[in-house]
């Protein structure tokens, strides 16, 4: 749902965002379009969550970067922020968190609402300088994998298994990790 019909920068946007009275309100700015976007579920947050532990374990236990939960801007162009549900940021791309992301993770993870396009999205990070982008369809228990590199697109059943390519070299998990047991 769109609540302004102004165009607004990102600063613009972060300023607004940061007030008191937006505190509960969940919005992303999309060319310059503030876009209010609906609370997730709980099935959501707990894949969210499972793979920010599962990232997270990896990346501090080699100390290559950290881990960007769900509400954390980032700024793709002077007039697009998106959150991601999980994210990864290199300490060779950003040596100290900063307040505000101005830029893209190295790794964005969207778990996919029936609403999103997600490819639209996944094309804006990957344009703004994400490498890789996972998409977690809880519904049909799989993911696509998008990224810069060849192949663009990949698509990995519940057997198989998700690697960090590049990105985060020698990290992988099985993708029913990902997935409730219980449902």
């Amino acid at each position: 749902m769109v609540t302004r019909e102004k165009l607004y920068t990102a600063e613009e946007f972060f300023e607004l965002a940061q007030q008191p009275e937006h505190a509960d309100k969940w919005w992303e700015l999309v060319d310059g379009v503030i876009v209010e976007m609906p609370k997730s579920n709980i099935r959501h947050s707990v894949i969210s969550a499972r793979l920010a532990y599962l990232m997270g374990r990896y990346v501090y236990e080699n100390d290559v970067g950290f881990m960007v939960g769900i509400g954390a801007g980032f700024k793709l162009s002077s007039h697009t922020m998106r959150s991601t549900d999980v994210a990864f940021i290199s300490y060779e791309r950003m040596p100290k968190i900063p307040e505000f992301l101005d830029g893209a993770p190295d790794i964005a993870v969207e778990v996919v609402s029936p609403y999103e396009d997600i490819f639209l999205k996944a094309n804006e990070y990957l344009d703004a300088s994400t490498s890789l982008v996972w998409a977690v369809y809880p519904d049909d228990e799989r993911i696509h994998v998008l990224q810069k590199a060849e192949p663009r697109w990949q698509e990995l059943g519940i057997e198989d298994t998700l690697t960090g390519g590049d990105v985060l070299p020698n990290f992988s998990i099985l993708v029913k990790q990902i997935f409730d047991k219980k449902r």
